[in-house]
């Protein structure tokens, strides 16, 4: 059985970037996913754009969790939403970053046994003064 994948994105005020990390969940074609979006009480349209996908997901079975409360910062709005977290693996994902492709979390749990691990990381793409660069996991610092 395909382990069950929690995805975590943080959020406060990212009403120009949260549907860019929303869609590039929802396109996955991985679907044992769990999505807590944790919201520190933003007062533009974060939480407005991202229940605008509630259906989406239902669709495709995927359980959809939002909440928008105050928060202490970044990561006391981590920890919450490890603490509701109910999946094998957890994946934190900022409001506005994105898996490189659909098929990033199929490859990575859909085919592979990874009961000896408890931690993944890999390869990314940084945007940095509006240039991408690509770094390799061997070479992050």
């Amino acid at each position: 059985m395909e382990p069950l994948i929690s995805i975590v994105t943080v959020s406060f005020n990212s009403e120009k970037t949260i549907r860019q990390t929303i869609e590039s969940v929802l396109n996955q074609t991985y679907t044992n996913i769990e999505y807590n979006i944790v919201d520190g009480a933003s007062t533009d349209k974060t939480v407005e754009i991202a229940t605008q996908y509630k259906d989406d997901f239902e669709a495709k079975g995927i359980k959809y969790i939002i909440t928008s409360e105050k928060d202490k910062g970044i990561y006391d709005a981590m920890n919450k939403g490890m603490d509701r977290a109910t999946g094998s693996w957890i994946i934190f994902m900022n409001a506005g970053d994105t898996f490189c492709d659909n098929e990033v979390i199929k490859n990575i749990f859909g085919y592979n046994d990874l009961s000896d691990y408890s931690v993944i990381y890999g390869d990314c793409y940084v945007s940095k003064l509006n240039q991408l660069q690509y770094l390799k996991a061997s070479n992050m610092k």
